[in-house]
């Protein structure tokens, strides 16, 4: 007769001698599923059921299906029906002479069909696949010279069908191509959230985009998302950060055009900081790197944003240079960079670098006390329509501004005609001026 307190079943005595919760111990088998590729889950009141060999609802012996069935046997080393089986003194614990070789090897070559079955398999069909990768293709080349606003909700809901797919648990390949696709969208979003003034929106939609490029293992976007996460730190004036930021995605961008754009946001980091020097060496390692041999990546390859081109380099260099103080070298640039622009093919012309050109091209003009080289620079920026003005356009307007409120210009009605359009296009631009737009 079995003692009051003794095991119910094998499974039970097994449980037992782990000293583990029930709670505890289903989590450890959905571990263990998950790493040995088992498609077998088991609740905490299944498996104590099981355990005690306690009758279900229906009045027979509680029963498991059959990936938790095969979870079970493999977890614990002993065929299922001994499970749940009497227990066993310890010294005789040993598979059983019933469960033959023959069985033994059957049961084996069933579970690798099982997994083969499962290893083939496209949960996701190939269409819808390709389907979210043309969709950020075109939207990568529309963020180049269209609104932000209406661009936002394609990018939320391609976000989302990634998301929504990868809920589903599809097969671990497919699963990282819908990271890699779930990241670059959210790198979008993250350059959508501060092109409209939402620095920490920009940052959460960034570490997302982290996240995701880590579960993809793509050094092509753990390059790019690093260089996003340096710009919006750059433009929020955290300066040490935005160098981490970039001199950490270096060390895992492998074309010239990443190697680039990693060391012209550096560039121009460096200027804003005040280190001119450095500012000048970095802007020669980007030179240097998009001489090298083309090589395009994962990222370029989308095109539109997500690519560096020639014009976008000689855009941060003009900043650069007007920012460490090189007026003539950065005049030169800034007008090299509107004519690319104006003269190049619409749907590549991006309305906010060549906005941001004609501001440090009237500050380049500034450095020289060319008051109406600078108004002239500026007139098409003030022109923009209110969907195109993007925060970075304004926060560029305030070096303008603050260098017009120095003493020097105190008496000048050319300079105070000026400072009074900038109030103007930010008064529009923002019914309440933000903060950057007033005097320091």
């Amino acid at each position: 007769m079995r003692e009051l307190n003794s095991p119910r079943t094998l499974l039970h005595q097994l449980i037992r001698e782990r000293r583990s919760s029930y709670e505890q111990l289903t989590q450890e088998l959905d571990d263990f599923a998950r790493k040995h590729g088992i498609d077998g889950t088991i609740s905490v009141r299944h498996l104590q059921r099981l355990a005690r060999n306690e009758s279900s609802q229906s009045g027979g012996r509680t029963s498991a299906l059959g990936g938790t069935q095969r979870l079970l046997e493999e977890y614990f080393g002993h065929p299922f029906n001994l499970l749940v089986g009497p227990s066993i003194e310890k010294d005789s614990l040993v598979v059983p002479t019933a469960y033959d070789p023959r069985s033994m090897t059957t049961s084996a070559a069933q579970a690798a069909m099982d997994f083969l079955t499962w290893a083939s398999d496209d949960r996701v069909p190939e269409p819808v696949l390709d389907h979210v990768l043309g969709e950020l293709r075109r939207v990568a080349a529309d963020y180049v010279h269209m609104p932000v606003l209406p661009l936002f909700a394609d990018m939320i809901d391609l976000r989302d069908t990634a998301v929504g797919l990868l809920r589903n648990r599809p097969h671990p390949r497919q699963a990282r191509e819908l990271f890699y696709v779930a990241g670059t969208v959210s790198t979008l979003l993250a350059h959508a959230s501060q092109n409209m003034g939402n620095a920490p929106a920009a940052r959460t939609q960034a570490a997302t985009a982290w996240a995701c490029a880590e579960e993809s293992d793509d050094d092509d976007l753990r390059a790019w998302v690093r260089g996003t996460q340096g710009l919006i730190a750059e433009w929020t004036l955290h300066y040490r950060d935005a160098l981490e930021f970039v001199r950490e995605g270096q060390r895992f961008a492998s074309s010239p055009e990443q190697q680039a754009r990693l060391a012209a946001i550096e560039a121009r980091t460096l200027a804003r900081a005040g280190d001119a020097s450095a500012a000048l060496e970095a802007m020669s390692r980007a030179n240097r790197a998009r001489e090298l041999p083309d090589r395009a990546d994962r990222l370029s390859n989308l095109g539109g944003i997500l690519t560096f081109p020639r014009v976008k380099q000689m855009y941060y260099a003009g900043s650069t240079l007007v920012l460490a103080g090189e007026a003539a070298r950065g005049e030169q640039a800034c007008v090299d960079v509107i004519s690319s622009y104006e003269t190049g093919p619409l749907d590549l012309r991006s309305y906010g670098d060549e906005a941001i050109a004609r501001v440090d091209l009237a500050l380049a003009h500034l450095l020289g006390d060319d008051l109406d080289g600078a108004s002239e620079a500026l007139q098409p920026v003030f022109q923009l329509p209110t969907e195109q003005r993007i925060r970075q356009i304004t926060d560029s307007l305030t070096r303008v501004r603050e260098r017009l409120l120095l003493p020097r210009y105190g008496n000048v009605h050319a300079a105070q005609a000026l400072v009074n359009q900038l109030n103007q296009f930010a008064d529009l631009t923002y019914p309440t001026r933000p903060p950057t737009m007033e005097p320091s």
